[in-house]
Order: structure tokens, then sequence, then C-alpha cells
């Protein structure tokens, strides 16, 4: 049949979060980058959730037909709690594909405010460690030591949060303003923006609260004091999803810092082609003994394989109630250039691995979407 004529199918893909997330915006950049190869003929679905464990919980029960997960970050590296989750899901899951995606972590904020009147800084723990040293020499002199940090879910959500907050405070200010002074009109509800004024963080009283003229009103600060003005580190495109402005158009300290590694993950294994430049990825515990870092190392090694990672994690083995792993035993995460259906070296140094290692799981092995593919 022709192509042209195909219906096409729908290709749903959970990730945690809020609309506008970094995940979200993943999905579509991987989407729209490989529409006429890998995602022909399927027409994108994104689907928010608010936990990791709904998340999955929406995989097992094929809500959605894979996941995105942020797994690794170019600065701060590795999400541990996110592999952690990969290895012990039950049932199993699988990586189905990886994608490297890049958008600058912005500093936004409502309508009205300025680098100096903010008082908070919501996002990602991770995201605000990595931006920490560059939004100290961002911030005006003496500011950001009152700034306070605030950890939340993600960054959209931190910025949808920023946003509510903001409304929340401006309409309450409104009903302390009619109570004091009840010829005051209600503002339209479009916008919390405030017009500019003297007084920072607050609007002129000689206009409305969104900025429409009020001839012969005075100050009143002293009655009203100031608004907190909330700043959000997030992407452009969640600050254009909840009415928010872009202070810094990037806060990461060097080019490159905010690229992250995403996963989708899949019910089901899913066999790449060689063109695709795959990669596997492995689980593997082995005995606390002299030599196993060595013989795992070396199973891929006498194979001419390449390791692109390798990092240890204290192992979380357990079956039920009952664990199975001892203090001081690790897991070792590899990442190997190949696939273990099509590669014979890679196929063989996994049966090898399994001669001598007392666990060896097969995360995936899977195609790298990039755009060079």
């Amino acid at each position: 049949m022709n192509d042209s004529r195909m219906v096409d199918s729908e290709l749903r893909i959970g990730f945690h979060g809020v609309r506008g997330a970094l995940a979200e915006s993943a999905i579509q950049s991987m989407f729209t980058t490989h529409a006429a190869t890998a995602f022909r003929n399927k027409t994108l679905v994104t689907a928010p959730y608010e936990t990791i464990d709904r998340l999955f919980v929406a995989l097992r029960n094929s809500e959605v037909d894979q996941i995105m997960l942020p797994v690794e970050n170019a600065r701060s590296g590795t999400l541990h709690t996110t592999m952690d989750r990969l290895i012990t899901s039950r049932p199993p899951v699988h990586i189905a594909g990886e994608y490297v995606y890049d958008e600058p972590y912005c500093l936004v904020a409502p309508a009205g405010a300025t680098l100096d009147s903010i008082t908070e800084i919501h996002s990602h723990p991770h995201v605000l460690d990595q931006c920490h040293e560059n939004l100290t020499m961002l911030l005006p002199s003496g500011n950001s030591r009152r700034v306070a940090r605030v950890q939340g879910e993600s960054t959209a959500s931190c910025a949808k949060r920023v946003s509510d907050l903001t409304r929340r405070d401006h309409l309450s200010r409104l009903q302390h303003m009619r109570l004091v002074d009840p010829t005051r009109a209600p503002a339209p509800p479009t916008t919390v923006g405030c017009a500019p004024s003297s007084h920072p963080g607050c609007p002129d009283d000689s206009h409305g609260p969104y900025g429409q003229e009020r001839p012969g009103r005075q100050h009143h600060h002293h009655v009203y004091g100031n608004l907190p003005h909330r700043a959000a580190i997030a992407s452009r495109s969640a600050a254009a999803l909840y009415d928010l402005q872009v202070l810094i158009d990037s806060v990461v300290p060097e080019p490159h810092s905010s690229q992250t590694r995403y996963v989708l993950v899949a019910q089901s294994p899913v066999h790449p082609e060689p063109h695709q430049t795959p990669k596997t990825s492995l689980a593997i515990t082995v005995a606390n003994r002299a030599g196993s870092l060595y013989k795992v190392l070396a199973c891929f090694a006498l194979r001419d394989v390449n390791v692109c990672k390798l990092e240890s994690r204290p192992s979380r083995r357990a079956t039920g109630r009952s664990r199975l792993s001892t203090p001081w035993e690790y897991t070792l995460y590899l990442d190997v250039d190949g696939s273990a259906t099509v590669d014979e070296p890679v196929r063989c140094a996994i049966n090898h691995l399994r001669e001598f290692a007392e666990r060896v799981q097969v995360l995936g092995s899977y195609p790298r979407y990039t755009p060079m593919n």
C-alpha cells in the first residue's frame, strides 16, 4: 500500500511532570527529528504524570506505549533514582531508545519582577545544583545570598507553581484592597503583571493592580506591603505556557552543560538495526573479590567492544520482602556500543559475563535517536 494512503497510528509517550516539562520538549524534538524514519506514519500524543510511580503504572497498564525518562546530565551526572527504578521495576521494563536533548535553562518570573526583586527561585534539585554557581554571579551583588532556593518535582511544575502563587497573591491583594476601599473595581483576570513603579515589587498605586489608570489615588505601601517575587529555572516553552517572562536566557555555567540524556522505556524489548548506532545497557552484580572488575571489562576488551560508560551503585537486589544483597555489594552499570541482538561480539561478551557474575541484567539494546541518524 502507498505510504501516503496509510492510516496514521498514535504513539503515546508518557513523562513525569506537567505540561511544558523538559521531558515533553525532548519527546517532541525527538519525534520531529525522526518523523520521516523511525516514527513514520505515527501521530504523537504526550501524557503528563505527576509522579514516577504513576508513570510506571501507566506503562504497565498500557495507558501509554512508552515513557521518557531522564537518566544523565552532562554536568551533574547520572540520575541514580531513575536508574535504580529501571533495575528494580517489576515486571521488568526495557530501554527502547535514547535521545540527547539540550534546551537552555532560563530564569523566568512573572511580569513586573526584576533580578533585584526576586526573593525565591524554584526548580528541580539537580537543576538548582547545576545553576547555583552561575546564579550567584548573575544575580545583583548581595541579592544572591538572600534568595531562597526552593526544590520542586520538575522545572515545569516549578514554573507553574510560581505562576499560580503569584496569581494567588494578586487576588488576595485585590481582596484586601476592596476591603480597604470598596470603590476599587476588580481587575481583568487575563494577566498577573504589574505596572512599573518606583517601588520594586509593587504596582504604582496611581494605577490599578494591572496598570489601568486610577486618577487621584495615593500609594498605600504601609497597608499592602510588597508582594513576594518568585522566579523559576525552567525552559522558555514552560515560561510561555505559564505566562512568565524570561529574565536570563541561560543560567548554566558553560555551553552544553544543560544537555540531558533521555531513554524511552517500553514493556517489550526492541531490536535495533546496525545503522541506528545501537547501544546496550547492562546492570551487573559480581562478587566483592580481587579481579572482579577486571574480568567484567575483559569480556568486552578482548572482543573490541567499546565500554562507553561504567559506574557502580549499591546493590538493591531483593525478592519480595527478602533482600539478597549484602552491605557493600555493588551493581555495575555498563553502556557498550553495539546491540546484543545483531552484534556477535556483544552477545558473546554478555554470555561470558554470565559464566562468573552473580547477576547480569540486560536493560536493553536500543537505537540512539540523534540528529545525525
